[in-house]
């Protein structure tokens, strides 16, 4: 670990050490060890306090996902944060969506899925639930349709991420197969979302600043 700091020290956290450390996977064994190379990198004034409790974040929403999947082991989950000014959702964490929608869902903008007459997507409004988007009429289901289906999804779910009024962004559900959802599975998936919505509007922005430098990237 302290080789690993000292390698680091003389470099600069450029954008492709950014790349590197957003991409490593979060969901093998020793995430624990690479969170201790972050906290490392912190004492170490490498990162600051805010990068790295965005990166400890983005660890934890992707725990999150994985956490969630084992309801269903035939969805893929996803946190996406929603830029007020810009109107576009990023991707916070979204470890087992395909690489294809994730790509297309990166900075990708809101305005669309925003209702006349209203100032945020509809996702982050309230609850959605979709069980055959091929004949999907509501106007997300219209926006994406083309993206969802050619990445081999059939239904979906949102919920969204808010927490005393202030608009984080929504969590989704993606289903492979065509799906009836119950009133019960929708309010699960709420609580669920809801758990993490405290920590995350803290560490919003600074993740927001994060995930949109690896965009830049790319």
């Amino acid at each position: 670990m302290e080789e690993i700091v000292k390698s680091l020290r003389e470099f600069t956290l450029t954008k492709e050490i950014q790349k590197i450390l957003l991409t490593a996977n979060p969901l093998l064994k020793n995430k624990h060890d690479i969170l201790d190379v972050f906290k490392n990198l912190y004492q170490a004034e490498i990162i600051g306090a805010d990068e790295f409790l965005a990166f400890e974040t983005k660890f934890s929403l992707s725990h999150f996902c994985q956490l969630v999947e084992r309801y269903d082991k035939n969805t893929s989950c996803g946190i996406y944060l929603y830029d007020e000014n810009e109107k576009k959702l990023w991707n916070g964490a979204t470890p087992n969506v395909p690489s294809d929608y994730n790509e297309y869902s990166h900075g990708l903008s809101a305005i669309h899925d925003i209702k006349d007459g209203e100032e945020i997507p509809i996702y982050t409004k309230g609850a959605l639930a979709v069980g055959n988007i091929e004949r999907g009429e509501d106007i997300v289901s219209l926006n994406h349709k083309e993206a969802l289906l050619r990445n081999g999804f059939n239904a979906y779910m949102t919920s969204p991420l808010n927490y005393k009024g202030k608009v984080i962004g929504h969590s989704l559900l993606l289903y492979k197969e065509k799906k009836i959802f119950t009133q019960l599975e929708i309010e699960r998936f709420a609580k669920l979302s809801g758990m993490i919505e405290e920590n995350l509007v803290i560490t919003k922005n600074q993740l927001l600043t994060i995930v949109k430098t690896q965009h830049q990237s790319d």
